[in-house]
């Protein structure tokens, strides 16, 4: 009987659970959207050219940066008016801050369940002009 149960033991397999996504990549290609200096970070460094989630990762990082900086530009543009027309652009200062962080946060959570972030105008523009996006 002993014989049996041990031979039976060295057929059966043992089957392997699959990788798991790295929770770690997830949660910094979220921040990434929030905190943008960190999608600097992830762009610069060298490791995140690796595997597949790596590049899930750097996708969001140059995402975020594009959207930060499109933002980063509209801002100055709304600044620049206000002070050559002397107009109270304040509440559209202020509605252009709420925007500004519901979009991250909206974007920061699509990027967590791993699911693609485009960014209108920013990620057709990143993917025609830099190289590993």
């Amino acid at each position: 009987m002993a014989k049996r149960a041990k031979t039976k033991a060295a057929k059966t397999k043992t089957v392997k659970p699959k990788a798991a996504k790295p929770k770690e990549h997830n949660v910094l290609a979220a921040l990434s959207y929030i905190i943008w200096p960190l999608a600097l970070v992830l762009i610069v460094v060298e490791e995140t050219k690796k595997s597949a989630s790596d590049r899930h990762l750097r996708h969001h990082a140059y995402n975020a940066m594009g959207f930060f900086v499109a933002w980063f530009v509209l801002w100055i543009l709304i600044e620049t008016l206000s002070r050559i027309l002397f107009a109270p652009f304040e509440m559209t200062k202020v509605f252009l801050a709420a925007a500004i962080i519901a979009i991250a946060i909206i974007f920061a959570l699509r990027a967590y369940r791993r699911d693609e972030v485009v960014v209108p105008f920013i990620t057709p523009f990143l993917k025609r002009n830099v190289k590993g996006f």
